[in-house]
């Protein structure tokens, strides 16, 4: 109780003291109380205060543009759907609208990238969409229209379904529909295209599938799955790979084929997949040789060659210890209990960041049980205090 006493004087504190314009490069934003203060996780409080500014835009200051990604409101969209936090959802949503999509997410995709440009303007620095994010983008709306009732998360979430659908999908021989990364950049060669596994969270895709009520999505869960095992034929999921659809073959180039920051996030996908799921099951097996991999050296890297499986960076990121987690604790039988112990513990060391804290509040709030992901792929978000 004391400590939703304090997380409530501390946002009435702050939202007093006032706060600064979009273009001024801090992060640290006046907390907005939520309908309902006690469904809170102190770790969303800690991200609002260290990586929001104080009108919905999340800084990554790792950069000196200090950049704003489509991803990194994506993500802070859900993060405030599942804490129930509709006043920073809103704030979010507008922030997004007005900057990265010209004021209206209907009848625009999101520009990924947004900060400091040369001329000291802060303004979109790539007008290109991202899919991670759009889709992510959508699900959030979608989930958020069923939990509060605005009909317009609703409207806007089913435009951006389309467009997404529309701008940034492409049917492929064998595979059938396929979510590209972006709208424009992938498709080197006439018969080649640039692919990322970590775009295609399966329930996400499954959800927009309900939701919609859109066939396609499912045939984007279909060519996902068998993608995802196809460019991991080691269980090392690659951050890029290339798609000759005239020979049927996947390579992975240079060092964008390693499994790096990229790649990262379809362990943490997969770990929060249902059991029940028709796929789980298949490809929890497919990945399973690196699950084991990992719990026996005790370490998540940074950075990991594709094909030999050769650990080719000795920096092993927090983030990366708490995206692994939700999966290796799943694991029924733990083929190295120390070595999973290892990971743990280095999960609960200080972050590194606004990437690791992405992955890390995921991790945290899924394993908390804050929210969980459905059959279906509809999430469900727990109504608990602290």
């Amino acid at each position: 109780m004391w400590r939703v006493l304090l997380l409530s004087l501390m946002a009435a504190l702050s939202a007093c003291a006032g706060s600064p314009p979009s273009t001024v490069p801090s992060a640290a934003g006046s907390a907005i109380a939520a309908s309902d203060v006690c469904t809170i996780h102190p770790a969303w409080t800690g991200f609002v205060r260290d990586f929001i500014s104080s009108d919905g835009r999340v800084i990554d200051a790792s950069v000196p543009e200090q950049i704003t990604t489509s991803e990194g409101q994506s993500y802070a969209l859900f993060f405030a759907l599942v804490n129930r936090d509709q006043a920073r959802f809103d704030q979010l949503l507008q922030w997004t609208e007005n900057n990265l999509a010209a004021g209206d997410l209907r009848t625009h995709l999101p520009a990924w990238s947004w900060g400091k440009a040369d001329d000291g303007q802060w303004r979109v620095l790539d007008r290109n969409a991202a899919s991670d994010s759009d889709v992510w983008i959508a699900y959030s709306l979608l989930a958020a229209a069923e939990l509060w009732p605005n009909t317009r998360y609703r409207e806007v979430g089913l435009a951006l379904a389309k467009r997404i659908i529309e701008a940034e999908t492409v049917v492929l021989p064998r595979y059938g529909r396929v979510l590209l990364p972006g709208p424009t950049g992938f498709h080197p060669t006439e018969d080649t295209w640039r692919l990322n596994p970590s775009y295609w969270p399966i329930s996400v895709l499954r959800g927009l599938a309900v939701w919609t009520e859109d066939a396609v999505w499912q045939e984007l869960v279909q060519s996902s799955e068998k993608l995802l095992r196809e460019s991991a034929p080691k269980a090392i999921s690659p951050d890029w790979f290339v798609l000759n659809i005239a020979t049927g073959s996947i390579s992975w180039p240079d060092r964008d084929g390693d499994s790096a920051y990229n790649a990262i996030r379809v362990y943490l996908w997969l770990g929060m997949m249902p059991f029940d799921d028709p796929l789980s099951a298949s490809l929890r097996s497919h990945f399973a040789p690196w699950a084991t991999r990992a719990m026996k050296q005790g370490f998540i890297s940074d950075r990991v060659q594709t094909q030999s499986a050769k650990v080719i960076s000795d920096h092993h990121p927090i983030g990366f210890a708490q995206a692994a987690l939700p999966y290796l604790q799943a694991q029924a039988e733990l083929s190295d209990k120390a070595g999973l112990a290892a990971i743990s513990a280095r999960a609960e060391q200080p972050r590194e960041g606004y990437y690791t804290e992405v992955l890390s509040l995921f991790s945290v709030l899924w394993r908390d049980q804050r929210f969980q992901f459905q059959r279906d792929g509809r999430v469900q978000i727990s109504s608990e205090c602290l």
